[in-house]
Formats: structure tokens, sequence, C-alpha cells
């Protein structure tokens, strides 16, 4: 139902800024046959690859995200461009520089988001029995857009790095495609264990198939449950489609999971409620979700919703690591961000 819905909304959209872009330039011009074009390779695409996964839908995928990100922009830019030629006209030479630099833009942001850098921070930690490194990843969303390709890259960091654990907190897959029992099987070559905790599209497709996925990749499920690593109290809290109400009700009841003798740690997607997290006991937690506004404009609105957008947070003696994510949502672009692997150094706190 929402697809139809979407596709209408997305296609008027579309329509209007295709009409007033090419205003600037020309008295008129029939859109419509565009327009139809574009929206119906998204519809048809997006529908084929959630039965059928291939190379050529997810290529279709691909480029209409990607046109997405292109349609916001250029909204916005067309936007301004009318505004301001209510006061002063502005030259055509003027406007198609400025729409040719979008594109550059883009381009940049598309080879910045399939680059994966290293960010390192140390954590000074009581009652931690030894140094410690931990990698925390997220958001990889393997799916049409991101698949093994970029599981190859990353597993080939990750090996490059000395490390103790590798703790995904949440999204790996995508969920917009079929999770096949052999995705993520890149993560098997992983010289140190992997755990994870789900996140909110891991659920899309049939959390069942995504265990079996994980399974033959070797990696380990934490499911609302702890396991102990290396004097770490690890506890993975899933995500949750319940309302808020509920959820702070399940977060109580890890209170007893707590060990004042070990490193209490909490993987959960989203970085919410960590006031609450660190007044139960937990010394870090360990959260994604937010792809730390992945690219301008939308980091503006994401910062509103997410007052822990990205990066490291500290309050007293307790830790919380939002990672802006290995993949990306929809356009598989990166403006402001960078696709990271977080590195956190484990510290004996002496203070």
């Amino acid at each position: 139902m929402m697809g139809p819905v979407k596709s209408i909304l997305y296609g008027t959209y579309i329509y209007f800024l295709l009409h007033f872009i090419i205003l600037l330039f020309i008295d008129n011009y029939n859109v419509i046959y565009l327009t139809i074009a574009i929206v119906s390779v998204d519809l048809l695409s997006f529908t084929i690859e959630y039965f059928y996964s291939n190379p050529i839908t997810r290529f279709s995928i691909t480029l209409s995200e990607i046109m997405k990100w292109f349609a916001l922009i250029y909204g916005i830019i067309t936007f301004g461009i009318y505004i301001i030629q209510i006061a002063i006209p502005i030259p055509k030479d003027i406007i198609l520089l400025t729409l040719f630099i979008v594109v550059m833009v883009g381009i940049y942001a598309y080879i910045n988001a399939h680059r994966i850098i290293i960010t390192e921070h140390n954590l000074k930690i009581n009652n931690l029995n030894e140094e410690l490194t931990i990698i925390h990843i997220s958001d990889l969303h393997v799916g049409s857009i991101r698949n093994k390709k970029m599981l190859k890259n990353l597993i080939n960091k990750i090996n490059s790095i000395s490390a103790d654990i590798v703790i995904i907190s949440g999204d790996l897959a995508d969920g917009y495609s079929p999770i096949k029992e052999d995705i993520f099987l890149p993560l098997k070559k992983s010289k140190i264990p992997i755990f994870f905790v789900f996140g909110n599209h891991d659920y899309y497709m049939g959390i069942d198939q995504l265990l079996k996925a994980t399974k033959n990749a070797n990696i380990v499920n934490i499911i609302n449950e702890k396991i102990e690593f290396k004097g770490l109290n690890i506890f993975g809290l899933s995500y949750s489609f319940g309302n808020q109400d509920e959820q702070i009700e399940t977060i109580k009841k890890i209170e007893e999971v707590i060990d004042l003798n070990q490193v209490n740690i909490l993987v959960y997607h989203v970085p919410l409620n960590w006031e609450l997290f660190r007044s139960i006991g937990f010394d870090i937690q360990l959260s994604g979700h937010t792809h730390g506004g992945q690219f301008y404009p939308m980091n503006l609105i994401f910062k509103m919703m997410f007052p822990y957008l990205r990066g490291l947070f500290k309050h007293d003696n307790s830790y919380l690591s939002v990672t802006d994510g290995i993949g990306t949502g929809s356009p598989p672009l990166r403006l402001g961000t960078h696709s990271e692997i977080v590195l956190l150094h484990l510290k004996k706190n002496i203070e």
C-alpha cells in the first residue's frame, strides 16, 4: 500500500521540480513522461528486488536512491533561486554553474560513502582486569545497495587491526531484499569474534533468515541476554517496536545483569536512554542508527531527533559511543560524515 502512495508523492515532487528547473531556462516543456519513467523505474525496481534480488534491480535501486538525493538538493536550490530572483535576477550561467557544482558534490559524496575510515578513542574504565580494544561497527545495511564487496573491504580492514572483539550494534541487514544464507559469509574470515545485536532493519525481511545467515558467518547473536568476554559483561538489548513505556519497562529489568566486578557494556541500536542506562550501572553503551545524519541537510534534522548524534560522549565514568556506521540508508552518499570503524581502547582508570 505504501509503495504506490510513496510513488505518487515522489512523482508529484519530481514533476514540479523538473518543471520549475526547466522554467529557469526555457518557457515550457512537458515533463510528465520523464516523471512517469523515473517513478516507474523506482517502483518496479523495489518491487522486484523485494521478491527476487538481481544485479539489474540492485543497479536501478542504487541509481534511483542517488537521484532522490539530487532531487532533494535541487529542490532546495531551486526554491532559493526563485526567492532570490524576486529581488535580484540571477544570470543563467550562474544557475548552470550551481547545478553543476551539485553534481560534483554528489560524486564526492558517493566516493566518500565507500571509504571506510578508522576512528580511535581511549576510554578510562574502572574495574578493568586487562586493557582491551573493541571494534565497534554498526549499520552495515547489507542488501540491495551494499553487499559482499563492501563486506570484503570491511573484513580486510578488521583483520588489519589489533583488537579483541567486534561488536555490531544493529542493522546488519538492510531489510529491503531477501536475506540469503550466504550473504554475510565474508565476515566468517574475521580473526576475532564478532557479536551482534538486532536493529530495526534486521527484522524487516524475517528474523529467522537473518539468524541462519549470521550463524553461517560465525556471528554470535546477543538476543536480550548477556555474555562474558575477558572481564567484560556485555548485554545485547534488541531493538523494540513497542511503545516507549514498554521499552522503559524492559530496560529496567536488565538492571539485574549488572556485575559490579566487571565492566558492564550495553549494546543497543538507538542512542537513547543513556541517562537511564548509566544510572543502572552500565559503563559503556554502544549505539548506531543515526548514521551521523549521513549528509547535509538531513544531519540538522537528525540532530533534533537524537541529541547524541555521533561520536563519543562521557559523563563521570560512563561512555556512549555512537558510530556513523559502515553502510548507508537510502542514497549511498555521505557528506559531512564517514563510513567508520570505531576503535575503543579500554584503559585502566588509575586516577
